[in-house]
């Protein structure tokens, strides 16, 4: 269905106006589902726009780095999964969760910055407090949480574990995917490794 009969007139409105900046028109905004809009909301418009010009964003880059070192990339989810979500979630969820996205973008333009200065300080609670907090209130944000985040987590750790098993594994994950007892640092310590900050 097309967006607008998805999600409420002010949240389609707001969703048009802020995929503008992104260079995104209201045409496709129209095709996409409430959850992809929330997750690109979550990209700064102008890293957006950098990586349509064609730098690659992270994932692509250590790909890439590790074909070029000789490496063997294995993924720890499939395309197909990822994108399944997006299907699966209920549509009220899904409105929900961009309505939250872009009150965020609204009421704190420059919590991405902040994000990544706490990352790179190594501090990621305020963040996961802040997560923590918002659930609490939104019964149906939990719920896209888990699955987005909770199920996806216990299947890459289950998918991770062999891997780890061979030794001289080198990781990467989004920084979501860490904290919290649903966390994958917390389920690897569940499988019995012992997990130690480097940096």
């Amino acid at each position: 269905k097309p967006l607008a009969k998805l999600v409420d007139r002010q949240t389609y409105e707001k969703a048009v106006a802020l995929a503008a900046r992104y260079g995104i028109p209201k045409e496709a905004v129209e095709r996409s589902s409430p959850a992809a809009l929330a997750f690109l909301f979550q990209t700064p418009p102008e890293e957006f726009r950098r990586q349509m010009d064609g730098d690659l964003f992270l994932d692509l880059w250590l790909i890439q780095w590790a074909y070029d070192l000789g490496k063997r990339v294995v993924a720890l989810e499939k395309l197909e999964e990822q994108l399944a979500l997006f299907d699966e979630a209920p549509v009220e969820d899904q409105a929900e969760v961009l309505r939250e996205a872009l009150e965020r973008v609204e009421e704190d333009p420059d919590a991405q910055e902040r994000l990544l200065q706490d990352y790179l300080a190594g501090d990621m609670r305020r963040v996961f407090r802040e997560m923590e907090r918002e659930l609490a209130e939104d019964p149906g944000a939990r719920a896209f949480k888990e699955a987005m985040l909770d199920d996806r987590n216990r299947r890459m750790v289950e998918r991770l574990v062999p891997l780890l098993a061979r030794g001289k594994a080198f990781v990467a994950v989004g920084a979501a995917h860490l904290p919290g007892e649903e966390g994958m640092l917390h389920l690897l310590e569940q499988q019995g490794y012992r997990v130690t900050r480097v940096y």
